[in-house]
């Protein structure tokens, strides 16, 4: 995740961030950690709305597994991408 969400500006790639998080997906599409990483890839890309909708796929996924951290981290996501706002390792946004 960190071509997409790093704090450092000079690591974040966010075009190749998109590219590895879809090809992640098409090995492991049921995966809530790896929907979270593109809906992350998105948002650096500014695809905000993207974003969201990957994200609300994310989260239907960890809420059916009872992922509560996960479950969590995905609806505080969620909440800076309506704002249009990037996610940062570091827990700060853009």
């Amino acid at each position: 995740m960190a071509a997409a969400t790093a704090s450092d500006v000079s690591l974040r790639n966010g075009a190749e961030a998109v590219r590895l998080a879809e090809s992640a997906l098409n090995v492991q599409p049921n995966n809530a950690e790896v929907l979270d990483t593109l809906a992350a890839a998105y948002a650096e890309e500014g695809q905000f709305s993207r974003a969201s909708s990957t994200e609300v796929h994310a989260l239907e996924l960890a809420e059916a597994q009872a992922n509560k951290p996960l479950t969590a981290a995905i609806r505080a996501h969620l909440a800076l991408f309506a704002k249009q706002k990037r996610f940062r390792e570091d827990r700060k946004s853009l």
